[in-house]
């Protein structure tokens, strides 16, 4: 076969808390579009598109850097796709959904075997089962296989917010001193390569498939929980990695550890999202080369793009009345919002993103109508209770699962494309165009624009085959089913789980301030008052929060009658 054109694709996923799953869902879709299309290029009779597609970076933070972490597991793994109806899946034939929809749930990290193994306060939920999870998520059915569609060497980011920090030095011109003027760097990444024949990129852990899941497997197993360190939420973790690497970085200068430079440099570091809850760039200057280079946004031009998966993309908020409230109670939690909002404000980015002609930057975000037609307020059921609504129940999870696979299957077929001028597409006649036209659901051909205005039919980027262009309908019995969830069993365990981090709080954290008197009669309180109220209030937010998933909605106390 000639050389073939090709298009590379960065994808890129965002944090998502229990919304995970429908990132997931979305990667079990892409697994399958990629394979099928590469699968129908072999065929004798085949007449479609032959140009390729390459995927050579994953990028993620918090949920989304979990499931990057999994799809590079799988990347070399044959998947058995899960779809409405099926669910018999073994757990080591997909671990994007068995990690994400049968594994992780409310009850799990309700239990206190942290506070039983440490005798401290981690974290206001247990995170121990999230080892058990990560580590096996490392091992899938089937042998090891290079697919054609995967670079080599494949590019693996994690984000993550590092709270010890790296220094940094600058000899600032005109100061008359020799020292730097220093600064310290947090909005850290986990850098891994996976390797079959190709040498491992400088300042890159290295993942060779043969060894998984030993080798260095398990720390992209412990930095994918590191990433998805909700703070205060779920326990922070512990990272090590080889000083070196922060010297081999194109986007960044060698830090300043001067004569003190370790050999290992070990920090605790929370959830990615913190900092850094879209890494489009981290993808985009790996796709162009390194910093200073762009990829081609013109249509007609266009080689490169990263697609954004976001199950949560930022809303604008802004509140009509202020709320200017000065004492110290307000102020530090509004502090805290303010920085997170501040480190994740990129308008140069986002004004790239919403430009109809610029092609090297794409999003999938959730999109459903209700019974009537109409777009539902709640796209996915993991939205409610602030993004920790999917724990709640595996239907919740199981819906947004799907629901990731019918969404990034409308965006292949409708909005993953290109003008015809685009390069990609020469070898292909004009019989072939006519039978590969992005058309729109009335079956009118898709007109897209190029950079001096002008309009062309789209073709796409990722041909569908095999049926996949056919919708998967979500039936009515794969909706989320919020009667199922155990409230009574969640209210045991939630009293339960704040009795014992108030016991340990009183035992331990708060010994050096409390004599053994005042400890003692705190546990009274506890028990005879504070357990009861906070119990009471959880549940309560608990049931406000989910909801908007009951038909008819369940209704607050102050919405009257």
């Amino acid at each position: 076969m000639a050389d073939e054109a090709e298009f590379e694709l960065g994808l890129v996923m965002a944090g998502a808390i229990s919304a995970g799953a429908y990132t997931a869902g979305v990667m079990d879709f892409v697994i399958e579009a990629l394979d099928s299309y590469y699968a129908a290029r072999e065929r004798a009779d085949w007449t479609g598109p032959r140009h390729g597609v390459k995927v050579p970076v994953l990028a993620g933070a918090s949920a989304g850097g979990m499931t990057s972490a999994i799809s590079a597991v799988h990347f070399m793994h044959d998947i058995a796709h899960q779809r409405p109806g099926s669910d018999t899946a073994s757990p080591k034939s997909n671990q994007l959904y068995n990690s994400w929809v049968r594994e992780i749930d409310i009850r799990k990290l309700l239990g206190t075997s942290d506070i039983e193994k440490r005798r401290a306060v981690i974290s206001a939920l247990d995170s121990t089962a999230l080892w058990d999870i990560a580590s096996s998520a490392l091992e899938a059915e089937g042998e090891k296989r290079k697919r054609p569609w995967v670079g080599d060497p494949l590019a693996v980011f994690l984000t993550v917010a590092n709270l010890r920090g790296v220094p940094y030095g600058f000899q600032l011109y005109g100061t008359g001193s020799s020292d730097a003027y220093g600064m310290t760097n947090h909005m850290d990444d986990m850098r891994f390569a996976v390797t079959w024949n190709s040498e491992t990129p400088a300042g890159f852990i290295d993942l060779k498939p043969g060894d998984a899941p030993g080798g260095n497997w398990p720390t992209l197993a412990r930095a994918a929980l590191a990433t998805g360190a909700f703070p205060i939420g779920l326990s922070p973790q512990v990272l090590s990695r080889r000083a070196d690497d922060y010297y081999h970085r194109s986007d960044r200068r060698a830090p300043a550890f001067g004569d003190t430079k370790p050999d290992q440099y070990d920090f605790v570091c929370v959830d990615g999202g913190l900092m850094n809850n879209e890494p489009l760039e981290l993808a985009r200057r790996h796709l162009s080369g390194g910093i200073g280079n762009r990829n081609p946004r013109e249509g007609e031009e266009a080689q490169r793009a990263v697609i954004m998966i976001d199950p949560f993309p930022n809303l604008v908020e802004f509140n009509p009345e202020a709320d200017n409230d000065d004492r110290l109670r307000a102020i530090l939690p509004k502090m805290f919002g303010a920085l997170v909002d501040q480190a994740r404000f990129k308008p140069e980015e986002l004004e790239l993103a919403e430009r109809s002609d610029v092609y090297s930057r794409f999003m999938i975000s959730p999109s459903r109508r209700d019974t009537q037609g109409r777009q539902a307020e709640f796209a996915i059921a993991s939205a409610t209770l602030g993004g920790f609504g999917g724990f709640f129940e595996e239907s919740f999870r199981r819906h947004d699962y799907l629901l990731g696979r019918k969404n990034c299957r409308s965006f292949l077929r409708r909005y993953l494309v290109l003008p015809e001028t685009n390069p990609l597409f020469d070898a292909m006649s004009p019989e072939q165009r006519e039978a590969w036209y992005v058309r729109d659901r009335q079956g009118n051909k898709r007109m897209v624009q190029d950079s001096k205005g002008n309009l062309h039919p789209a073709l796409p980027i990722i041909p569908l085959t095999g049926g996949l262009a056919e919708d998967e309908a979500i039936p009515a019995h794969e909706a989320p089913k919020p009667e199922r969830v155990d409230m009574e069993g969640i209210r045991r365990q939630v009293r339960a789980r704040i009795k014992a981090l108030g016991e340990i709080t009183i035992d331990e954290e708060l010994r050096p301030v409390l004599n053994g008197l005042l400890r003692f009669g705190s546990k009274l309180v506890l028990k005879w008052s504070l357990e009861k109220k906070l119990t009471n209030k959880v549940m309560e937010k608990i049931k406000t929060g989910l909801a908007p998933l009951e038909d008819p909605p369940r209704r607050s106390k102050d919405e009257g009658a």
